[in-house]
């Protein structure tokens, strides 16, 4: 009679040791996970838009598109263009984002312990120029933010150009 008792108490420890193995195996997996999300920013709202928005602002505000190849240099607390063209048919005038992938800078665990996690993003846009011109770009941002497999929480002061990508130029109509 006792031995059935004893069993049965084995028996449920096991399986309670069975089942906390496999809440810490999740919980590790989830823990080292690097969250990345990517969508079309032409229907995704709140934290995920502002990566997009401020790749758009931040070409739009340039105002001219220098030639392919040309990456960014500091200028006082900003990056901005290495060298601004002549060319006024290098005008921008038009900006289209076509795809955001946001990526944290680690794994998850290590982002919730630290007071400063950073994200990286990767907008890709269609720049049009006044010469009909149409440059495929990609461009880099980051800013301090929490991204997690259910939210992406920003809480730096926007997020800030490092890098340009050119990927292709197609010749206008003109």
């Amino acid at each position: 009679m006792r031995s059935g008792k004893y069993l049965r108490l084995v028996g449920g420890l096991v399986s309670v040791g069975i089942g906390i193995g496999i809440v810490i195996a999740i919980l590790v997996v989830v823990a080292t996970f690097v969250s990345s999300v990517e969508y079309d920013p032409r229907v995704a709202d709140g934290d995920k838009t502002r990566p997009a928005q401020a790749v758009e602002d931040f070409l739009r505000s340039s105002g001219w598109l220098p030639q392919a190849g040309t990456g960014l240099a500091q200028h006082t607390d900003d990056l901005v263009w290495a060298a601004v063209p002549d060319d006024l048919t290098r005008r921008i005038t038009n900006v289209t984002i076509r795809h955001v992938k946001i990526t944290s800078g680690d794994s998850l665990i290590m982002s919730l312990l630290d007071d400063d996690p950073t994200c990286t993003a990767e907008v890709d846009a269609i720049v049009t120029t006044a010469d009909g011109r149409k440059t495929h770009l990609t461009v880099q941002v980051w800013e301090y933010c929490l991204l997690t497999p259910w939210s992406l929480r920003a809480y730096g002061d926007g997020w800030k150009p490092v890098g340009v990508h050119w990927k292709q130029v197609q010749e206008g109509n003109e």
